[in-house]
């Protein structure tokens, strides 16, 4: 699977204050996942507001998936993190 950004845009969704938990803000860039099928799957990942993902191609980082309750793994979407492509393959050779 291989995750394509085309563009470094980002979009801020605000959230009010609200039951005394205070308001917050979350950055989303839009990304791509290539499951090899006719057509990638569009979906937005939280970025810091400060550093969007260059354009390229992706992986996901293994710091992106978690043991969930019944024995799985899942990708943990409070800390999906994408590592560049040929990064990813530098490491699974060494």
């Amino acid at each position: 699977m291989r995750i394509l950004v085309k563009s470094t845009n980002l979009r801020v969704k605000t959230f009010e204050a609200k039951n005394g938990k205070p308001g917050r803000e979350i950055t989303e860039q839009q990304a791509a996942l290539d499951v090899g099928g006719e057509f990638p799957l569009p979906f937005w990942l939280s970025v810091p507001h400060d550093k969007p993902y260059a354009p390229g191609m992706y992986d996901f980082d293994p710091s992106s998936f978690r043991g969930n309750p019944f024995g799985g793994i899942e990708l943990n979407p409070y800390n999906l993190r994408l590592v560049p492509t040929e990064l990813a393959r530098a490491g699974k050779a060494a």
